[in-house]
């Protein structure tokens, strides 16, 4: 189980992240109670800058394994971690902006942001069901409490308390969804686990049944999937939003790099049962899911009315576009790279605006967007192009995100659920476009009188967002090159 200091150095972006968080926590004990916390959000940047340096520069090196095997360092990982600390440096500058105003300043914010990405880092990287557990809760129990950050905001505490106690669900689900399968196994590796199910077929033995259905049922809560969806929009909407950034972008990602190795890597017999049991395969189970999760919350979307709540429902409706990937092996695995990698940007940079154009009251009513292209045009601009994108409008990278989607699943013969989510895509752009026109073309009230102040380091996370959203709309290549070359490693 140990591990030498060359194979250490292998995984130094991951330890970079826990080394900020650590330094965070120490600067804000040991920095006068009058000093503004704000500097910690920089500090937190230049830790998550160094990540993102790293994980790029490590692209493209061989394969390597530590900890007797139970960590791997490869593409995959290193191209979902890039993900992750993008994610949690565009939730910073968020902080950065709006915290202060919210009476949300207390440094402990950053550090837990900084564990919770670590802890996704952890996700990607883990090769044993023990150590994705460890690496799931590392990511979840900071985010609790970051749901909760707004203590004087009883719609905060309440999100906090629906994210733990749900949470503590799902958690359960997985362990003992994870003793059942090791009972079945003997063993909690990926691998092992995937050479047990080779050799006796799967629809005799109950116990890894089971087992596989909770763990996937916990991995779907992560990420959202219907029927585990039904705290996102209550958590969503309640939590700060610099935190409903970081939940929508990163946890989400890190739900799907542990379902892409669990299915892929430890799983990849049971894909679709044996002959006469068809049905009890996990590709049926996410064609289903997949069908639910992109209808449900789009329906239901139309008619929300709180614009943060909306792209709670539009965060879900993306989770079931991503779940065609997961149907349809290395082609779909590398469209979810790349649709993650988007998705980033466009979420980020929605949730962004939003917090630009919060209230005090921290409520986000569409008649408060009416009229905001004539008083902030700019942001206005930005905030219309980031729902064309999730829309799947061209030039935007969204469009060549879901086009990527659609055609792995056709590939693979999947085209009625191409349909489907086609069919949900222009369901998605009705409630999209209400935005936009309350925006841009429906008269000001008194209650669109009152005007957010602006804020530079959310204008600097909007233009980085902005940016690529428009960059990956017209140059999508390198990104999807990479994106392949990096989900090749799990196959």
């Amino acid at each position: 189980m140990s591990a030498t200091l060359k194979e250490l150095v292998w995984f130094v972006p991951l330890g970079l992240v826990l080394v900020g968080a650590l330094t965070v926590i120490c600067l804000d004990l040991v920095v006068p109670p009058k000093v503004p916390r704000r500097f910690l959000g920089f500090v937190s940047l230049v830790f998550l800058a160094g990540v993102i340096g790293l994980s790029l520069h490590f692209l493209g090196e061989n394969p390597r394994t530590a900890f007797s095997g139970l960590v791997t360092d490869d593409d995959f990982s290193r191209c979902f971690t890039l993900i992750f600390a993008i994610a949690s440096a565009l939730a910073t500058l968020i902080a950065m902006g709006r915290l202060p105003d919210q009476g949300v300043i207390r440094g402990e914010f950053y550090s837990l942001l900084l564990i919770s990405t670590a802890g996704a880092a952890l996700l990607s990287r883990a090769n044993d069901l023990m150590l994705l557990f460890v690496g799931l809760e590392c990511l979840s129990i900071p985010a609790y409490v970051l749901a909760a950050g707004a203590r004087k905001d009883l719609r905060s505490t309440e999100a906090g308390w629906k994210y733990f106690i749900l949470g503590a669900f799902a958690t359960g689900l997985w362990v003992y969804g994870m003793a059942l399968i090791y009972g079945a196994s003997g063993s909690t590796e990926l691998s092992a686990i995937a050479r047990a199910t080779t050799f006796q077929p799967w629809t005799q033995q109950f116990l890894l049944i089971f087992g596989t259905i909770l763990i996937f049922a916990a991995l779907c809560f992560k990420a959202g999937v219907v029927p585990f969806h039904m705290w996102v929009p209550d958590v969503y909407q309640g939590s700060p939003t610099p935190a409903t950034a970081f939940f929508a972008t990163a946890i989400k990602a890190a739900a799907f790099a542990a379902l892409l190795r669990v299915l892929y890597v430890a799983l990849p017999e049971l894909r679709a049962g044996t002959s006469g049991a068809n049905y009890a395969g996990w590709f049926n189970w996410l064609h289903a899911l997949a069908i639910l999760t992109m209808t449900v919350p789009n329906i239901i979307a139309l008619a929300q009315t709180d614009v943060k709540r909306l792209l709670a429902y539009s965060s879900i409706a993306h989770t079931g576009y991503l779940l065609i990937g997961l149907l349809a092996e290395h082609e779909g695995g590398t469209a979810i790279l790349f649709y993650l990698g988007i998705y980033t940007f466009m979420t980020a940079g929605s949730f962004a605006a939003v917090a630009f154009f919060e209230r005090e009251d921290g409520r986000h009513d569409l008649s408060h967007y009416v009229g905001a292209a004539r008083h902030h045009p700019w942001m206005a601009a930005a905030f219309a192009v980031f729902l064309f994108s999730l829309a799947g409008i061209p030039p935007t990278a969204g469009f060549f995100g879901k086009l990527y989607l659609f055609r792995a699943a056709i590939r693979y013969d999947l085209v009625f659920l191409t349909v489907i989510a086609v069919l949900n895509s222009l369901v998605s752009a009705v409630y999209y476009l209400r935005v936009i026109v309350a925006m841009y073309m429906q008269e000001e009230s008194e209650a669109s009188q009152d005007r957010a102040l602006p804020s530079l380091a959310i204008g600097v996370a909007v233009g980085i967002c902005l940016l690529f959203v428009l960059l990956l709309g017209v140059y999508p290549g390198p990104y999807l090159e990479m994106a392949s070359l990096s989900i090749a490693t799990l196959f």
